[in-house]
């Protein structure tokens, strides 16, 4: 199922990288670079997802498309009083609901691949002697929510 999930994930970013580049056209240079780092971001969560599909590969796609997020809804979000069709959907706003969709997707694969890994799980730390209860640092199974309490 996680290689299913993966693929799924990949597939979306070459759908946005696509979405991407059907948005180039003459367009202020600044902004058409922007958008080809972009569609070249796209890709390579692309592959990360496609040969990888590991937790730091879905933090790269959830950060990568919170960030096309933040960058298109204030593009996509202007208000056109043109004349034209209201129903006309630009391939920014497709991109931004991939985005959307993308960025939901990486939530939930980190949220269950992740839970399983608690606080009171016996691993070691790799900072020193605190962890197996050793002389130095603090004292194993310490709360650390709570203050210290007087000697």
């Amino acid at each position: 199922m996680s290689g299913f999930v993966g693929r799924t994930g990949a597939l979306l970013a070459v759908g946005s990288a696509v979405l991407h580049g059907a948005a180039l056209g003459p367009a202020n240079p600044g902004v058409a670079v922007l958008t080809v780092t972009m569609l070249i971001g796209c890709l390579y969560c692309a592959y990360e997802l496609w040969t990888r599909d590991t937790v730091r590969s879905w933090v790269l796609v959830a950060l990568m498309n919170l960030a096309m997020i933040g960058v298109h809804l204030p593009v996509t979000g202007a208000h056109h009083h043109d004349g034209g069709p209201a129903a006309a959907v630009t391939p920014m706003q497709l991109a931004t609901v991939v985005a959307i969709v993308e960025a939901l997707l990486a939530a939930t694969v980190l949220l269950v691949r992740t839970r399983a890994v608690a606080p009171g799980v016996d691993a070691s730390c790799q900072s020193g002697l605190h962890d197996s209860g050793g002389i130095t640092g603090r004292s194993a199974g310490r709360d650390l929510h709570r203050l210290p309490e007087p000697n």
